[in-house]
């Protein structure tokens, strides 16, 4: 038994090049971004000046937070053993 295949291959990739560029473009985002205030996504990672927002990374922002709680609670802790 032979089989012979006749036809193009290329009306068949280009429907599938089609379909897959009409996917990209409609595709959702998903995941966390950044934050819109300030950026600009052609800046080479200069800060935006005339924001008075300071925008930390996670890591950076967690230890700040920490911080300023053991001050806030040494500042309780103080204020309790005065009285």
């Amino acid at each position: 038994l032979i089989i012979i295949i006749i036809g193009s291959n290329k009306a068949i990739s280009t429907s599938k090049i089609k379909k897959i560029i009409a996917i990209k473009k409609n595709r959702k985002e998903k995941g966390r971004r950044d934050e819109f205030i300030g950026s600009n996504p052609h800046s080479n990672g200069e800060h935006f000046s005339r924001s008075v927002r300071v925008f930390f990374d996670k890591s950076v922002a967690s230890i700040i937070t920490i911080i300023v709680i053991i001050i806030i609670i040494k500042v309780i802790v103080d204020n309790i053993n005065i009285i």
